[in-house]
């Protein structure tokens, strides 16, 4: 028994349209996972930076303090 060429043809259509619909899903995810990654480095950043900044502030006054006696 073999199947007729047109429809495997139309077989070979129908998979290759969901292939390539599962690749722009993917596509899709990697964006977004993307965009998730790049957004926490940002939050990790403006904390970091916040952080420094309380430090410095903490030596500052340490430094008057410790001047001041």
């Amino acid at each position: 028994m073999s199947i007729r060429p047109e429809i495997a043809l139309n077989e070979l259509r129908l998979f290759n349209k969901l292939l390539e619909n599962r690749c722009l899903q993917l596509a899709q995810q990697l964006a977004d996972v993307a965009a998730e990654r790049d957004q926490a480095l940002a939050d990790r950043d403006a904390i970091r930076s916040e952080r420094d900044d309380l430090l410095m502030e903490r030596r500052v006054e340490g430094e008057r303090h410790g001047s001041a006696e």
